[in-house]
């Protein structure tokens, strides 16, 4: 037999042995990946593209502990689904620290007081890629996850858990397992793998350069099936190929998806969890919630957590009543405790005269502060300025967004950048203005001037608050915690 024939009979066999493991619903052999389903489009942005906002920034503990990130999503942009709230808390009874990471098609999201204190990190995210992309997202973003003992990673798409005794067996199983990435259940619909609604994660998994390459690599996909396709279906593939073993806690006979087509048997096996789409009727006709109620009830869980409608489209918010939300999510989230603004700062600073030493006292003082600052300069108005310098320290909407009162005209970024941000502060240094400015953009004004804040007050029709005035011999550090409380002073009260 020629070397040819014996290395194309030698590809056959190997091809046989998959299709014969693969039929009879056996996982790959250890160490070997199987191919994508189909192949990543580089056209489509990465996770991180996405806007997001950071709440409640993440802050490991002193000692490594637990941390989930839990992905969940607002239908209407302002609240959670409660049975979100209960599994959480289920998670945090466990000892496990939670990040919440809600995705949302509007901006304007609040969380129960309590909830949100009680979280170790919340970030507002763009809707966009799927739970795997805002896990990937927040992995990147914050590294200090790492730290940890354990990683979590969690979505909302199950009820439960029924409760406290029934989950935590379920957890003392989970913390036993040997293996580096255990999951609930396993599928083996496209190839054995664990369905990523639970999994856990030990250090040597995470630690791998593999399991980092793997979601830095993952893109904000708008299909769902090339979510699955991509991500879930291959990520135990691609582990176990960097040499790390995967495990479900509740091994699968049937091959198809338990948590769907055989809910009351899984339940009855102790798991304590009942699928969202078994009730939404996007599943199968074979699926179905006969019995529900009766069955969730029976083992403990409170059915009014229970949305059983479908996904609604989240109704169109007042820009108004938008911009008043985000001021009150803002100032219960100072209200949880001192944390630094994100200030967008709108001006020319490099422009010759009064005006552009004003505008760079002003920076200066911000940048003595704790605050989080961008700066989007205006072009100078002639001969004599310096280039102008951009800064960037945070992503996503601004908290705040000052600018000059007497500015003429802005660009439509600038402008989206007024609309996104809970507060738009116009800044005026001189005497009474002689002009309106764009003050219908403008919710409140910080003012040097006694006599500029009357008249700033009766033309415009907005709150004024007085600062300190700015010039080279200031002390920036009282300035800035002038501005500081002035702006404070302009959200709503409790």
């Amino acid at each position: 037999m020629t070397q040819h024939r014996r290395s194309f009979v030698a590809r056959m066999r190997r091809s046989a042995g998959k299709r014969w493991r693969r039929l009879r619903g056996l996982p790959p052999l250890p160490g070997k990946q199987p191919p994508p389903l189909r192949q990543a489009d580089e056209r489509t942005p990465f996770a991180a593209t996405a806007w997001i906002d950071v709440v409640k920034p993440y802050a490991p503990a002193a000692e490594p502990g637990e941390v989930a990130l839990f992905v969940t999503h607002s239908r209407d942009g302002r609240s959670i689904r409660r049975h979100v709230e209960h599994y959480v808390r289920a998670l945090q009874a466990e000892g496990i620290s939670v990040v919440l990471i809600v995705a949302s098609d509007a901006p304007d999201v609040t969380l129960p007081p309590d909830l949100a204190v009680s979280l170790g990190g919340l970030y507002v995210r763009q809707n966009i890629g799927f739970d795997f992309a805002a896990w990937a997202h927040v992995l990147q973003r914050e590294l200090t996850l790492f730290r940890s003992d354990t990683l979590y990673l969690i979505n909302d798409s199950l009820y439960g858990p029924f409760n406290a005794e029934a989950f935590g067996t379920l957890m003392a199983r989970i913390r036993a397992a040997d293996a580096d990435i255990i999951g609930l259940t396993e599928s083996h619909e496209k190839g054995w793998h664990l369905q990523s609604y639970f999994l856990r994660m030990k250090r040597r998994a995470f630690s791998s350069l593999k399991f980092h390459h793997f979601w830095q690599d993952v893109r904000n996909y708008p299909d769902k099936q090339d979510v699955i396709d991509l991500y879930e279906v291959t990520f135990c593939g691609r582990m176990r190929a960097a040499g790390l073993t995967c495990a479900a806690l509740f091994e699968n006979p049937r091959g198809d998806n338990q948590t769907a087509f055989a809910w009351r048997e899984l339940i009855e096996r102790g798991f304590p969890f009942f699928k969202a789409a078994v009730l939404r009727g996007d599943l199968p006709p074979t699926v179905t919630g006969e019995g529900w109620k009766a069955v969730l009830s029976a083992h403990g869980y409170d059915t009014t957590l229970v949305d059983t409608g479908p996904d609604a489209d989240p109704p169109a918010l007042p820009a108004g009543l938008s911009r008043e939300r985000r001021r009150r999510a803002l100032a219960d989230r100072l209200r949880m405790g001192p944390a630094p603004l994100r200030l967008a700062c709108i001006g020319s600073w490099t422009s010759p005269g009064e005006s552009g030493e004003t505008g760079r006292c002003l920076i200066s003082a911000l940048f003595h502060s704790e605050h989080e600052i961008n700066l989007h300069p205006l072009p100078g108005p002639g001969p004599g300025s310096a280039p102008e310098w951009t800064v960037r320290s945070f992503d996503g909407r601004a908290d705040v967004v000052l600018i000059p009162l007497d500015i003429a005209r802005m660009d439509p970024a600038l402008t989206a950048l007024c609309a996104d941000a809970a507060l738009c502060v116009g800044v005026w240094t001189g005497g009474p203005p002689d002009r309106a400015g764009p003050w219908s953009a403008i919710d409140a004004a910080l003012a040097t001037d006694p006599a500029a804040a009357d008249a700033i007050r009766q033309n415009g029709g907005i709150p004024v608050r007085p600062i300190p005035a700015l010039a080279a011999e200031t002390d920036l550090r009282a300035a800035a915690a002038a501005i500081t409380a002035a702006m404070l002073d302009l959200l709503p009260a409790a």
